[in-house]
């Protein structure tokens, strides 16, 4: 009789995670990259689809061997949000954070990393909703194989959004827009799950082009995307986004324009505003969701509270028009 199983109970993550402790200076001669590409997708499936795999420290094994078939950034990303706890379970036991982050970053380089399921074949994985499973990011004209399989520093886009889905429990819809809308819109943009509902249902006349008025305004602070349209009024007014307004979508905007063709270098009336006013930013606010501004620094002043929190503007924000009650600088090094 053969049997699959061990003393902690028959699941594959425990048979094939304890075949990996610990994890020392000799698992590399242990572990080669054959032997683990023929594991990982069972050992990783059997993990994500077992709350017990994380919570008793198993994951940090999974996440090794995640960095052993070649994909080094996203367990280092991975290990690093694990609760300290289940460096105490019966998986994490003897390891440590640093243990596990030194491992991941000592794999030999793979030239071509192994190919990540999005989800199993089991009858688990197939009742589960398109919510869960990656398929087109609900773009199916433009979120296509040749988008999705676009490299980005090493990884794919396919492979950073299944990352998010599977690491961080996200839905299908609120990884596509971390990866296409917030960390890389040039290459995984379209992707983007919101732009494609916006193409359909906005109706761009109810944001028209901004007046010399409201282009030499305050309200002249937005990035510039390939369209850039701000709100006008509202709880939203000053807020900007690439996408028309949705005015009656619950975005709390009553009014919009396009300032795409507004001047670069408005003539606003001296506010004011001293630079001092939006000291450099603190290396939690450098490190937080709320600092989205474009990294080449073309809008480098961050708006961390009041009505335009998470605003990016060219110039420092006035703090007593009411709209941001307090800003930072987003420097070089924010957030490294």
């Amino acid at each position: 009789m053969a049997q699959f199983q061990t003393w902690f109970g028959a699941k594959p993550y425990l048979a094939i995670g304890i075949q990996l402790l610990p994890l020392t200076p000799i698992s590399e001669s242990r572990d080669d990259f054959e032997w683990a590409a023929q594991m990982y997708n069972t050992f990783a499936l059997s993990c994500d689809n077992d709350n017990s795999c994380a919570a008793a420290g198993w994951s940090i094994l999974q996440l090794a061997i995640l960095a052993t078939v070649g994909h080094q950034h996203l367990a280092s990303e991975g290990v690093q949000v694990l609760p300290a706890e289940v460096f105490e379970g019966p998986g994490g036991d003897g390891h440590s954070l640093t243990n596990s982050l030194w491992y991941i970053a000592t794999r030999p380089l793979v030239v071509e990393p192994l190919p990540l399921n999005a989800t199993s074949t089991n009858g688990k994985a197939k009742s589960e909703t398109s919510e869960n499973i990656l398929t087109d990011c609900y773009q199916p004209s433009t979120c296509t194989d040749l988008v999705l399989d676009t490299i980005v520093d090493l990884y794919s886009c396919r492979q950073r959004i299944q990352y998010v889905m599977r690491q961080f429990k996200r839905s299908q819809k609120d990884a596509c827009y971390q990866v296409a809308a917030e960390e890389f819109p040039d290459e995984c943009g379209a992707c983007n799950p919101i732009a494609i509902a916006l193409d359909h249902h906005a109706d761009t006349t109810k944001c028209p082009p901004c007046t010399e008025k409201e282009c030499r305004s305050d309200l002249n602070r937005c990035p510039l995307y390939r369209r850039t349209y701000v709100c006008t009024s509202g709880e939203s007014r000053g807020g900007c986004s690439q996408f028309p307004w949705e005015l009656d979508q619950g975005d709390h905007c009553n009014s919009c324009c396009e300032v795409t063709e507004c001047p670069v270098a408005p003539e606003v009336k001296p506010d004011v505003v001293d630079e001092s006013q939006c000291p450099p930013c603190p290396q939690e606010v450098c490190r937080s969701r709320i600092n989205l501004c474009p990294s080449e620094g073309s809008a480098p002043y961050l708006c961390i509270e009041g009505m335009s929190t998470g605003g990016c503007s060219p110039r420092p924000w006035s703090l007593s028009s009411g709209q941001c009650e307090q800003c930072c600088k987003v420097v070089r090094g924010c957030g490294t």
